[in-house]
């Protein structure tokens, strides 16, 4: 299976659900670094702890972008994220330190 990964810069671009006010939630596109990963064993996470950019003109403009910081389970984890957790080698831009 192959996972359409789209980079932003040095964002991931994952696919997100927002509440709504009906309680349904509104599929958009969100953009991430990912900042901490926590393993329960060799090669299973237990959760993935990333850096969320709700504003991206301020974050190419002057590298704000009002983050939030966000907590995922390996059960939630999206796949675009998941992708990426291996290759901090290849791609240290997406990584927070």
């Amino acid at each position: 299976m192959t996972i359409p990964v789209r980079l932003v810069k040095d964002l991931i671009e994952f696919s997100d659900t927002i509440p709504d006010l009906q309680g349904i939630g509104v599929k958009v596109f969100s953009y991430c670094k990912i900042r901490d990963i926590q393993w329960l064993g060799q090669d299973i996470i237990k959760s993935v702890e990333i850096v969320q950019y709700r504003n991206l003109e301020d974050y190419f403009s002057e590298g704000a972008g009002d983050p939030v910081f966000r907590s995922f389970g390996r059960t939630n984890l999206p796949d675009e994220i998941r992708f990426f957790i291996n290759q901090k080698e290849q791609y240290p831009s997406l990584f927070v330190n």
